[in-house]
This record gives structure tokens, sequence and C-alpha cells, in this order.
């Protein structure tokens, strides 16, 4: 099971029918991290849909190298800039 979030709405469409085509369930949630209402909107709808949300992975933005224990929001919304 996987939650989607990305900004290009057609591309969430084509990973998620190739995930489903394999035989996965996917969300695709178009959502634009460097909005932390829409990522928060995503983590509850990822929740909600399946219960729970065990990893999370950001491949958006610059990097910071820190334990994530130690982040704020502030540098979340840096990283997504």
């Amino acid at each position: 099971m996987v939650g989607l979030a990305a900004r290009r709405h057609e591309r969430l469409q084509e990973v998620s029918a190739d995930i489903r085509a394999s035989g996965g369930i996917a969300i695709p949630v178009p959502t634009d991290v460097s909005d932390e209402q829409q990522a928060t909107s995503f983590v509850e709808r990822v929740h909600q849909e399946f219960g729970r949300l065990d990893i999370l992975v950001n491949n958006a933005g610059m990097l910071r190298i820190s334990s994530v224990l130690d982040a704020n929001t502030s540098e979340w919304r840096d990283m997504t800039m």
C-alpha cells in the first residue's frame, strides 16, 4: 500500500497505475509539499485510507543533513523550496 504525493497529477496517475498493475494498492494525492497544509492533508488522507503511516519519504527540494527527530517545520519548509 502506497500513498503518492506530487504536484504533477498526470505523473501520479501513471505511477499509481503501474503499482496497481503489479498487484499493489496506491492512492495518488496531488500535493505541493511546500504548502504545509497540503502536506498535512496528504498525511491525514493516507492515515485515514490505510489506518497507519509506516514510512514517509520526502524526495523534494534541498537536502538537510540532520536527524528527522530534531527537524522543525521551518526546516521541512526550507527543504521543499
